[in-house]
């Protein structure tokens, strides 16, 4: 096994950006980048220098279209990718998607759970105008997700000895809860407004909170976006979106807010 450089990470994942996008445009599903990503394409036209991270989103419809024919397998892709979600497979713990490239390893300092490289595959589902309706909903997709996240955990492991106590703790008083019930908890809770008979949108499930929501009819409409030197699809309200998530997004953060994954990546140059 090979360790990666950030830069050859990058790379692989920017490969599977490219077969994600083709799969689409194959199969008429309309995608966009988003989070990081699309930060990244805005900004620097690729990724963000110290971000390794592929993320795209999908309305509800084209999702779970997109579901429906993994499940059927008329997905075609390069063989070392795969879907991976408990959407698709009954023992995983994935609330979303994932595709994954099987060639590499990932060590992650905190997750114990064996990873593949991958980009996130994420759902913008409907949300409600009322303000308050709204942040309960992701002040529940926030406890979830930590519920989630604490199951994954490695035991022991923490940013000093009092946190990773108090996460084996809470782990253990989780352990009767399963991942896939939390999962089933999110999706619920995701999709209580449908995204048809919602005039606003945004990723409750998997999201950073209430300043996701955005106007739909502007997110529909694709716009291309040039990022490490290919067009993908953004949505044409790009700017309301990330203005929303990071205020002056032009405007580089300090350098102790540039935060990047903290994982170790290995390719096998046999597979």
């Amino acid at each position: 096994m090979k360790r990666l450089s950030t830069r050859e990470v990058m790379d692989l994942e920017l490969q599977m950006l490219m077969e994600f996008a083709n799969i689409c445009e194959k199969n008429s599903i309309y995608y966009t980048l988003c989070g990081g990503t699309l930060l990244g394409a805005i900004r620097h036209k690729g990724f963000i220098p110290w971000d390794d991270d592929i993320d795209v989103m999908l309305p509800r419809p084209e999702f779970e279209r997109l579901c429906k024919l993994i499940k059927e397998n008329k997905v075609t892709t390069s063989p070392h990718y795969q879907f991976i979600s408990w959407f698709t497979e009954p023992s995983m713990d994935i609330p979303f998607l994932k595709m994954i490239d099987t060639r590499t390893m990932v060590e992650e300092e905190y997750m114990a759970n064996d990873l593949h490289l991958w980009i996130d595959i994420l759902v913008i589902d409907g949300c409600p105008e009322d303000d308050k309706k709204l942040e309960s909903m992701f002040r529940e997709s926030k406890l979830l997700r930590k519920m989630l996240f604490l199951k994954q955990s490695k035991p022991g492991k923490g940013t000093n000895r009092i946190k990773a106590l108090g996460k084996d703790a809470l782990r253990l008083i989780l352990k009767p809860v399963s991942s896939r019930y939390i999962c089933r908890k999110l999706n619920t809770l995701s999709t209580q407004y449908s995204v048809e008979n919602c005039k606003r949108i945004g990723c409750v499930q998997w999201g950073y909170g209430p300043q996701e929501r955005v106007d739909k009819g502007k997110w529909l409409i694709p716009v291309d976006v040039e990022f490490e030197g290919y067009l993908f699809k953004a949505p044409s309200n790009y700017d309301e979106y990330l203005s929303n998530l990071y205020g002056d997004y032009m405007v580089l953060p300090p350098e102790n807010k540039r935060a990047s994954h903290d994982m170790i990546v290995e390719f096998d140059e046999n597979n």
